[in-house]
């Protein structure tokens, strides 16, 4: 009676894997765990986001595509937009991904990243860039603007500037 079980729990799961692969776009867009997640519960599988999160995984450890490049997922809170790709050159990034091929992609020098739509850049007169955004204050976004090192100062909010400050603190005491 178990093994019995146990095959329709894993035909079940097989089923579910198709069911999410073909909800999939092949090119040039993407979806997030949540839209997944979503798509499947109208199908009625009745899973978790971290269950659609770790299939995934399963399913990209088991052939070449790594889905984490169709899949997209997005922090609550902060979300940077997405660069503006010509659709001629995402075809060609497609059809070099389904055959297999490396790709070298740089970005123009100089071209900006778009952080969120209220994002507003201003030269000072110092020759700096001055880019102010609205966002929630989360982790995210907190350990992003820390990537950035000594390439950026954070003027507001002053809880976050006085985050990175400490962090910075600690980091030198733990260098000394």
């Amino acid at each position: 009676m178990a093994k019995a079980s146990a095959a329709s729990k894993d035909r079940d799961t097989a089923i579910r894997y198709i069911s999410m692969l073909s909800e999939i776009p092949m090119e040039p867009n993407d979806i997030s765990c949540s839209e997944l997640h979503e798509r499947l519960g109208n199908m009625g599988y009745d899973v978790t986001v971290r269950t659609v999160q770790r299939d995934l995984e399963r399913l990209s450890s088991r052939t070449r595509k790594t889905w984490a490049d169709s899949v997209r997922v997005v922090p609550k809170g902060f979300a940077l937009q997405p660069a503006e790709i010509a659709p001629d050159v995402m075809t060609n990034v497609f059809n070099a991904m389904g055959k297999g091929r490396q790709l070298r992609i740089t970005n123009k020098a100089g071209e900006e990243s778009v952080i969120n739509p209220t994002q507003q850049i201003k030269t000072t007169a110092d020759g700096n860039a001055l880019v102010q955004f609205t966002a929630e204050d989360t982790l995210e976004l907190r350990q992003w603007l820390l990537g950035f090192g000594a390439e950026v100062l954070v003027h507001k909010p002053v809880a976050v500037r006085k985050w990175i400050a400490e962090v910075a603190r600690e980091l030198v005491a733990l260098y000394q």
